[in-house]
């Protein structure tokens, strides 16, 4: 049974549970405390194959590459939820020896734990159906966003790297074309001085400019 942690009178004043305030007033969040945690581990999966001899379909168990580890989890305040690790998740296993001498395998430690984390992660994010199971919860996406919004010092570090190197490059390039020498800018007199002998020339042989210009034009 869900136990409501805000309720509403019937004049529409809310109420929010002691457990909520004090939680919140403690460090601005609230989760219910755990009452009761079931992990069902599955390594094996039914299939269907046909006898050779015979031509009949029968059922066989085979061994899963990756085990699923179905974790469920209990709250305070009546609700639950219930994770699975995706294909993408390694779940880890170990042997259990019982009294009598028989072997369990069973999920170890380290992978219980990100059940119950990925449970706790859930429980913050979905919204409990009418059984108390947390459900609409979008959590593959939120977790997606999470991290591709994320910053990744590794990687950063690295594309720094690769800026400074093309910054020095270019600073590089600049200081040898800095290097090289320029065309000479004549100022005015510069030019004046330059052109008064032509001109001297010019005058004294008409036929030696006419001579260049047709060599020109002929070019």
């Amino acid at each position: 049974m869900k136990k409501n942690v805000i309720t509403r009178d019937y004049l529409g004043n809310i109420s929010i549970s002691k457990d909520v305030i004090s939680s919140l007033e403690t460090n601005g969040t609230y989760l219910p405390d755990v009452t009761r945690v079931v992990f069902n581990l599955k390594t094996e999966k039914r299939i269907r194959v046909k006898d050779e001899a015979t031509g009949e379909e029968k059922v066989e168990m085979v061994k899963l590459d990756n085990p699923v580890l179905v974790t469920k989890v209990w709250w305070a305040d009546g609700t639950s939820t219930t994770v699975k690790n995706s294909e993408h998740d390694r779940v880890e296993t170990e042997e259990v020896e019982l009294e009598d001498g028989r072997k369990v395998t069973v999920a170890t430690e380290c992978s219980k734990t990100f059940g119950i984390m990925a449970a706790v992660t859930k429980r913050t994010c979905g919204v409990p159906d009418e059984k108390g199971e947390m459900v609409n919860t979008n959590l593959g996406k939120i977790l997606s966003d999470i991290v591709s919004s994320a910053y990744d010092q590794n990687l950063e570090a690295e594309k720094t790297k690769i800026k400074n190197a093309k910054r020095k490059e270019a600073a590089a390039k600049c200081a040898e074309k800095a290097k090289e020498p320029k065309a000479k800018r004549y100022s005015i007199a510069e030019i004046l001085n330059l052109i008064g002998p032509i001109l001297e020339n010019a005058a004294k042989n008409p036929d030696a400019i006419k001579n260049a210009v047709e060599a020109l034009k002929g070019a």
